[in-house]
Order: structure tokens, then sequence, then C-alpha cells
């Protein structure tokens, strides 16, 4: 089913991923879909988000060690200790930045996404089916702090195509804002 998805879907979000983990202190680069990346399970820690539109569903899954975690954590910037549950907290951000960078992008191919909550995930042998009607797309980035591994899952809704609008003008909020509601 991925033959339905534009490579542009594929670029804007590994765009996102780059452009992301620059702004968050630990630049990383992309690694060939193909690599392993070898982390003890108590080693890592992931977090899942959904999102929807009328015109496509689906899911974030990002898996980080929790060292590139510790090292990113924006509390070594104010000397705060990184305890476990700041590093559940940052996973889940690390993921709502993402899907929030990538919902921007959408704009222009006239899709507003709506954005679910985190949910963080640790455990032993965890298995991510893909969905039946839709596509997965799996990268694997490496940076000096440590990897990450990002998962989009994407069920396009019947007969829509995913190509630019033209002329659609951006209501979207800067990366990195804070946004109070």
């Amino acid at each position: 089913m991925e033959d339905k998805l534009h490579p542009i879907f594929s670029n804007l979000v590994i765009s996102s991923v780059l452009e992301l983990s620059q702004d968050l202190s630990f630049p990383c680069q992309q690694m060939p879909s193909d690599t392993k990346v070898a982390v003890s399970i108590d080693e890592a820690l992931a977090a899942v988000i959904g999102y929807s539109s009328p015109e496509m569903k689906g899911s974030v899954t990002v898996i980080s060690t929790k060292s590139l975690l510790r090292k990113s954590h924006p509390n070594l910037q104010m000397e705060m200790p990184v305890g476990e549950q700041d590093l559940e907290d940052w996973i889940g951000e690390i993921s709502n930045q993402l899907l929030g960078r990538m919902k921007n992008k959408l704009l222009k191919f006239g899709t507003t996404l709506a954005m679910a909550t985190p949910s963080i995930l640790m455990g032993r042998s965890l298995i991510s089916r893909q969905p039946k009607d839709g596509s997965r797309l799996s990268f694997r980035f490496e940076s000096e702090l440590g990897a990450l591994a990002v998962t989009v899952d994407v069920v396009l809704s019947p007969g829509y195509v995913f190509q630019a609008k033209e002329a659609i003008s951006s209501t979207a909020e800067k990366e990195g804002a804070s946004i109070l509601f």
C-alpha cells in the first residue's frame, strides 16, 4: 500500500525529524532503512501519538535510547536532575513536537491534522502491527547522543491523492512555539 504515498510524504517525515533533532540539540543523520539499532530493553523508551483528518489517519511512533533522552533533556540547561519520569515526559514531548512539525508541513497539501495525546511504552517484545488498509514508513537515525527510530502508519481516505495544493495559505505556528489554550 506504500505506493499510494507520494515520495514527498517520506521526505516530509525525514525533514521533520532532522529539523527537530537539530532544534532539540541532538542533531542526527538518517541511517539506511535496513540498519538495525541494538538497544537493550532497559535502555529504550517509546511514544506513540495518533492523528486524524478527513484525508488520512494513523500514528507516529518514536523509539529512543534513554541516553539520547537524558543527554538532550531541557533540565540539563537549568542544571536540574533528570529522572525516569522526566525521560518518559521527554519522549512524549519529542513525539508531540515531531507530529506538530509534520502537521505544519501537511497544511500545504490541504490536510489539517487533529493530534491525540502521546502514550509512553516500555517493555519486552512489543510488536506493532501494520494497518491492514494502510502503509507503514520506518526510519532510523543516529546521533552522537544515541539512536532514534521513527515509524509512521498512514491510512489514506478512499480517493485521496497526496499532492500539493496551490495557493494554500499557512496557518501553521512556528516550530517550537508555545501555544496557550
